[in-house]
């Protein structure tokens, strides 16, 4: 189901209170087609700001944009007579045309297609402002257009039928409302699909066991998929040590997250007693990673147990 409602209503936030931000003429892409051209303007060029409506990001779905226009209509015969004066003019674009002239065109074409069966008479009467005659006109049309692709006598055919619409709808009261260009507007079906978002990448430890002195500062090391990393270092009995995590290099400073990259950073925990631990790092996506620790008193015989330790650093 399309949602309802002024382009106004769809627009990114930062141009909303901007109604000439939201759909504006673009006179710069405009001269470059003209200029493709030959110089003759063939077309404008026009920019409209849309955003799906629900939240900051894409948000699924078709749209149906619509964009309406009271520019070069053709003028047929208007008003509520029945019957038509031959001299009253009718206008196509600026060219003007006499009713009584293009009475004759039609009743000649309506002889020309004597054996198109259906083809339908014009009544304003039973079918005020044509849409019925137009929606026959199309099912005619649409009998003949197969079939003048690649046969010359349908193809004559075919552009007779157009002719005798055209003409009919010119000549009748009320019935050029039926014209396509006459609608003035036109419609763009938008599919806004969400961007596929790749995995994330987790938490790395640097070590899977680290070993240190109680007394000093523990530091640990790893990479992660974001830069923003919580920590906790946990005894066996479950008591907790906050970790004060640190960039490690320029890209981790700058924050945020970046997809396919890794993070460097480093985790200090001071005043930690000797005893078994386990380090668990989370980043803010809820991935975590973790380091058994193992943190010795400070003794000349377990100096060869030492792998790792960062003091003060």
């Amino acid at each position: 189901m399309y949602a309802v409602g002024a382009i106004s209503a769809f627009a990114p936030n930062e141009v909303k209170g901007n109604p000439g931000e939201i759909f504006k003429y673009e006179p710069a892409s405009t001269e470059r087609n003209a200029a493709r051209n030959g110089g003759k303007y063939t077309k404008r060029t026009f920019q409209a700001r849309f955003q799906p409506e629900g939240s900051e990001d894409e948000t699924g779905g078709w749209y149906k944009l619509r964009f309406a226009s009271k520019t070069n209509n053709i003028l047929g015969v208007s008003g509520v007579k029945t019957e038509v004066d031959a001299e009253t003019m009718v206008n196509v674009g600026s060219l003007k045309l006499k009713v009584g002239d293009l009475e004759k065109q039609r009743q000649s074409l309506v002889t020309d297609l004597d054996n198109v069966a259906g083809l339908p008479v014009a009544d304003p009467a039973s079918d005020p402002g044509g849409v019925q005659f137009a929606e026959k006109m199309k099912e005619i049309k649409a009998q003949f257009e197969p079939q003048a692709a690649t046969d010359e006598r349908a193809k004559k055919t075919l552009e007779s039928i157009r002719l005798y619409e055209y003409i009919t709808k010119l000549i009748t009261p009320n019935f050029s409302g039926t014209f396509d260009q006459n609608r003035g507007a036109i419609t763009i079906d938008v599919r806004v699909t969400k961007p596929k978002v790749g995995q994330q990448k987790g938490i790395t430890m640097e070590r899977d066991t680290v070993y240190a002195y109680s007394g000093g500062t523990i530091g640990l090391r790893g990479k992660s998929g974001y830069a923003q990393v919580s920590g906790v270092l946990r005894s066996t009995s479950g008591k907790e040590f906050s970790a004060d995590i640190q960039a490690s290099d320029a890209l981790a400073s700058a924050g945020g997250a970046v997809a396919a990259k890794e993070f460097r950073w480093k985790a200090l925990v001071k005043g930690v007693p000797a005893g078994d631990y386990e380090f668990i790092a989370r980043q803010q996506d809820g991935q975590e990673g973790s380091s058994i620790v193992k943190v010795f008193a400070p003794d000349a015989s377990t100096d060869k147990k030492i792998d790792e330790v960062y003091v003060g650093a």
